[in-house]
C-alpha cells in the first residue's frame, strides 16, 4: 500500500524531485526518475526544501525535534542538524545560490543560516505568540526574502549579499 507524496519540491536545475509522505521522505532524479534515495520516519508534519542543484535536502517538522535537518541529495548521509529554533519548523527555502537557508518555526523565528559553516546568521523577525510562519520563498535574483504568515501577512527582507555571508563568525 503505497502512500502518494503529499509535498513535493524540485530542484531549480530540474534534475531531482523529492517528495514526503507521512511515512517517508524520497528523491529521484530526472527524467529518469530513477530512485535516488530514501528515509523512513514519520514526516505527517514535515516542511522539506531542496537546494537548487539538487544535492542537499532540508527538512523539520514536529516529529523531526527543534532542528532543521540537512541530507545529502540521495538521502544517504544525514547532513548538519541546524539548532536554534524554540518549536518545530514550520517553513525552509534554499536562496538560489544554496548557500544561505532560510528557516521558520513554529516558535515564530525566522532564521537565516549559512551553509557551508552551519552557523545562523541571525534571527529575522520573531511574530507574536499567536501569529505562525506558513511559507517562505527567495527571490530568484536572492536579493530578497518572502515570508507569509497565517494573520495574511507578507514579510520582505533583503537578503544578505556574499561578501556578509562570508565573514567569520565573531568569536
Amino acid at each position: 500500500n503505497r502512500l502518494a507524496p503529499y509535498l513535493l519540491v524540485c530542484s531549480e536545475n530540474g534534475r531531482t524531485v523529492a517528495g514526503l509522505t507521512e511515512g517517508s521522505v524520497t528523491s529521484w532524479s530526472m527524467p529518469d526518475l530513477l530512485r535516488l534515495g530514501s528515509q523512513r520516519g514519520n514526516y505527517s508534519t514535515a516542511r522539506l526544501a531542496l537546494s537548487p542543484d539538487g544535492q542537499q535536502l532540508a527538512s523539520g517538522g514536529r516529529d523531526q525535534g527543534f532542528t532543521v535537518n540537512l541530507w545529502d541529495g540521495a538521502l544517504g548521509q544525514p547532513g548538519a542538524r541546524l539548532r536554534g529554533h524554540q518549536d518545530f519548523l514550520s517553513g525552509v527555502a534554499y536562496s538560489p545560490d544554496g548557500r544561505t537557508l532560510a528557516s521558520a518555526g513554529r516558535d515564530g523565528l525566522l532564521k537565516l543560516w549559512h551553509l557551508d559553516s552551519g552557523r545562523e546568521l541571525g534571527t529575522l523577525l520573531t511574530l507574536t505568540e499567536d501569529i505562525q510562519f506558513a511559507q517562505l520563498a527567495f527571490s530568484p535574483d536572492g536579493t530578497w526574502l518572502g515570508a507569509t504568515d497565517n494573520s495574511g501577512r507578507l514579510h520582505l527582507f533583503h537578503a544578505p549579499s556574499l561578501s556578509e555571508l562570508n565573514r567569520p563568525a565573531n568569536p
